[in-house]
């Protein structure tokens, strides 16, 4: 029996610069491609066939070529330097593409997965084998999360990463001592999340202190060559770097504030040249938008079309993950020797002045989510031709105005505790919490979000959710909130989902038994209603990763700790 042969098609080469890069197929519409906006992607736009012959311009500042940082970067011929010979790299590569960026990618780092990276591996071996090395540890990690067996360090991951490590340890000639750090630190970071994956706790540590090492490095250059000239260099490389320096400052940020958790160090540690990122910042500038006059009401006369845009609902997320993280860093600030609580009856609150800066920039997230609310269940026919038939950029879009409505559930009990306001129904709003967190995720685990012409990037679900998990008001919500972190597993820099829902059951379990010592035991059960007073609920806990996916963690309440006993170890297995 014969076998069919696939018809012959003479190959396009009409579509646009990034889905070349790619090598998928081009839907080619102008001026950006929907195939490259559906996965956030930018759209590099169209070679000029006519012009192939062409003197390039001048690389002289020109204002007649208003070239972008990051489009000065980009071979714009197409004999990109891809290994076309290993397809297994390949495969790996694109998988990174399709699956791990879009994954990774949060309200501060966006560009740098979707954009910054994938370009610049093209043109430096060191990035292309750290990239393909992640896309296959991580395949391997999706594949087998929920195994028991799962192990995501593949020979072909090892391998990759040992051929990154080879080219980065010999320096090429033409690159300066600026280039080689910042090479370094991008392959730092990129290190960090592999060992991650891999489960490789220790190694992962050691990458995030070289990342903030060689930053230290290139913001404050030692006495051997912190002459002016090299500073200038220094600068100007980094403005003109292929990946953006802001989104490595806030990927590095996110992972210290993880790392310390982790490693039990009070998150008031954090070092100092982080402190000016948007990822600590973000909240302090925001306001929420003011449409004009002329284009308060939409056509139909339902909606504010200027208001729910992509740009705004991004904005508004990387202003209310910002405010979480200050909300939680002030709790520390307020009791620093009890790092972590947010709901001790001693805590001394500080003067109401210094905490109007937080309740401004929550009301203006509560009132731009509000429109944004109001606009997106107006049934208006500015955001889907029919309510129960809405595109899939609708869809996309609402799915990230539910994850701005999780946070701002977590955000205000958090305020009005500060506040000294100890009235507010915290019940309710866990509730609503889990309720749009399981909305959320149940739609991310469905692969919803495919055939959005438009991207916006994420909110971390699970972070607020932990909260409901370590504080809720209620056993039973705590239960559930943890049942969702195993529901759900997800993979957020150095935390594992999985790992945090093992580790809060332990929690959990220790309180309830210190509980019933404390009523001396007469009651052999607890009602889902009742709440672990604070003096019972655990305060304190350092880890020690044994394995992959085993560790010990011990485990005090705040007694225990300030009067330096043992506390309770108890092995986790996740």
């Amino acid at each position: 029996m014969h076998s069919r042969k696939r018809a012959f098609h003479p190959r396009k080469r009409t579509g646009c610069i990034t889905c070349k890069i790619r090598r998928v197929r081009c839907d080619e519409q102008k001026p950006s491609c929907a195939r490259c906006l559906s996965t956030g992607r930018k759209c590099d736009g169209y070679v000029d066939n006519n012009s192939a012959d062409l003197p390039s311009p001048p690389t002289s500042a020109n204002p007649s070529y208003p070239e972008t940082r990051r489009n000065a970067t980009i071979p714009m011929s197409l004999g990109l330097p891809l290994p076309r010979r290993n397809d297994q790299e390949l495969r790996s590569y694109r998988f990174f593409l399709d699956v791990t960026a879009s994954e990774f990618a949060g309200v501060f780092d966006a560009d740098f997965w979707l954009t910054d990276i994938p370009r610049t591996c093209h043109s430096d071996p060191v990035i292309w084998h750290a990239v393909v090395s992640l896309g296959a540890a991580h395949q391997g990690y999706l594949a087998t999360r929920c195994s028991a067996r799962a192990d995501s360090t593949s020979p072909f991951a090892v391998y990759q990463y040992n051929q990154a490590v080879k080219h980065l340890v010999h320096l090429p000639s033409s690159r300066t001592v600026p280039e080689e750090r910042w090479r370094a630190l991008i392959a730092s970071v990129l290190f960090t999340y592999l060992c991650s994956i891999q489960g490789l706790h220790s190694q992962s540590g050691v990458h995030l202190a070289a990342a903030k090492s060689l930053l230290r490095e290139l913001q404050h250059p030692n006495h051997l060559d912190a002459t002016r000239p090299t500073q200038l260099k220094t600068l100007e490389y980094l403005k003109t770097s292929s990946a953006s320096y802001k989104a490595v400052l806030s990927i590095i940020a996110s992972l210290e504030l993880q790392s310390q958790a982790l490693n039990n160090r009070n998150a008031n540690e954090a070092p100092e040249l982080l402190k000016d990122t948007d990822a600590y910042t973000a909240w302090r500038y925001y306001t929420a938008p003011h449409p004009t006059e002329s284009s308060r009401i939409c056509q139909h006369g339902r909606c504010v079309p200027t208001r729910a845009t992509p740009e705004n609902i991004a904005r508004a997320g990387r202003a209310f993950q910002s405010l979480l993280d200050a909300l939680i860093l002030l709790s520390q600030h307020i009791q620093p020797e009890k790092a972590g609580t947010l709901s001790a009856d001693e805590a001394t609150v500080n003067p109401t002045s210094q905490q109007q800066p937080y309740a401004r920039a929550f009301h203006d997230l509560d009132t731009a989510l509000n429109g944004f609310v109001s606009d997106s269940s107006s049934d208006c026919l500015c955001f889907g031709p029919l309510p129960d038939r809405l595109s899939s950029s609708t869809q996309h879009r609402n799915k990230a105005i539910d994850s701005l409505r999780v946070f701002r559930e977590v955000c205000r009990p958090l305020l009005d505790y500060l506040m000294g306001d100890s009235h507010t129904n915290l019940k309710a709003h866990a509730i609503q919490l889990l309720d749009m967190a399981d909305s959320v995720l149940g739609s991310e685990a469905r692969h919803e979000r495919s055939g959005a012409t438009e991207f916006i990037p994420a909110l971390s679900i699970t972070q607020p959710v932990f909260v409901i998990a370590a504080n809720g008001p209620t056993l039973a919500l705590r239960r559930r909130a943890i049942a969702l972190l195993r529901q759900y597993p997800r993979r957020e820099g150095l935390w594992d989902s999985l790992f945090v829902a093992a580790f809060l059951e332990k929690c959990l379990e220790h309180e309830i038994a210190l509980f019933r010592d404390a009523r001396g035991g007469a009651i052999a059960g607890l009602e889902e209603t009742e709440v672990i007073p604070a003096n019972c609920q655990v305060r304190w806990a350092v880890f020690s990763f044994t394995g992959v996916h085993t560790a010990h963690v011990t485990m005090k309440t705040l007694a225990e700790w300030l009067g330096d006993e043992p506390g309770r170890e108890v092995p986790l297995k996740w």
